[in-house]
């Protein structure tokens, strides 16, 4: 029974560092970034941060409860690769790049009120 037990144990511990997990994020290159900021109706907000290639990176922004901010994120070359534009006020972006490239995330407010709102990129 105790064999049986390690052997499971080291199998299960073995999986776990081979296969990884993606519940995992990587912050961008220069640690964790933060930004508050006031966006009136209309603005844009750019942003730009030097993610790491094959690692992925959890951007989020929040407004303040009240309104409409839809959330980008541009690759160097002007893609696409992560969008959230529900018609919420906050956003969740997932980006994983090829390479440690930097990345435009774009943030704008398509509501009737200004709205306070905060990024975090982890």
């Amino acid at each position: 029974m105790k064999i049986r037990h390690l052997v499971c144990s080291t199998v299960l511990v073995a999986a776990l560092l081979f296969t990884g997990s993606k519940n995992s994020y990587a912050n961008p290159v220069g640690g964790v970034v933060v930004a508050d900021f006031v966006i009136k109706p209309g603005q844009t907000k750019y942003l730009d941060m030097l993610l790491r290639g094959r690692e992925l990176t959890r951007i989020r922004v929040a407004g303040d409860g009240d309104g409409d901010i839809d959330c980008v994120v541009v690759s160097p070359r002007g893609n696409v690769v992560s969008s959230d534009r529900d018609g919420q006020d906050n956003c969740l972006l997932m980006v994983e790049p090829e390479e440690t490239e930097e990345y435009r995330v774009i943030v704008r407010n398509n509501g009737e009120r200004t709205s306070l709102a905060s990024l975090r990129a982890d």
